[in-house]
């Protein structure tokens, strides 16, 4: 994705969620998160994703051990994302 303007950057994060979360329950699981991460590019983060790096990540914004991970606690991340963009 080309860079967005500042004030675009929440509409962009929100797009991204809501797009992999394939069920639409406004929530990832481990699946939906892992496929949202895979699609993130290492330049975007500064590191490598892996499988192992996913699912430690997984294991640290599923806060209340449910099996799914909310928008609020993706968004620092994702917008982080694509101020690097």
């Amino acid at each position: 994705m080309s860079k967005l303007q500042k004030n675009h950057y929440g509409e962009a994060v929100d797009f991204t969620f809501k797009h992999f979360d394939a069920n639409k329950d406004g929530f990832l699981d481990i699946r939906e998160f892992t496929a949202l991460f895979s699609n993130l590019k290492s330049q975007q983060l500064g590191f490598e994703m892996t499988t192992q790096i996913i699912n430690f990540l997984f294991s640290k914004f599923d806060r209340d051990n449910d099996g799914r991970v909310a928008m609020a606690d993706l968004y620092p991340v994702l917008e982080k994302a694509y101020y690097a963009a």
